[in-house]
């Protein structure tokens, strides 16, 4: 079995299909290029540079250390909480009371 990129496999569905233009034919060429298709997933390129801003960022944490430096790792944590909303157990309870009520 081979790898085949997406246009391949749209092109022989095509050839079993025929001209046939109805909408689940539509369908299932639209399901086939959103489940294979990567432009929503990572590239190895993506990937790779991830790692290496990580490992930069990493050594010179390393680095810093022998220098008696401080690195900003309060900031970043910061920022996340910020953006985190995490619902406390009240607030969960009054949303299910409402929707019984």
């Amino acid at each position: 079995m081979a790898v085949k990129s997406v246009e391949e496999i749209v092109a022989e569905v095509k050839e079993v299909v025929g001209d046939r233009t109805d909408d689940t034919v539509i369908e299932l060429l639209e399901d086939i290029t959103d489940s294979v298709g990567n432009d929503k997933g990572f590239t190895q390129e993506d990937i790779d540079n991830a790692v290496s801003e990580t490992e930069k960022k990493w050594r010179e944490k390393y680095i810093a250390r022998f220098s008696g430096k401080k690195v900003d790792e309060v900031e970043e944590e910061e920022e996340e909480k910020e953006d985190e909303y995490i619902p406390s157990l009240d607030d969960l309870l009054k949303e299910d009371k409402k929707e019984e009520d």
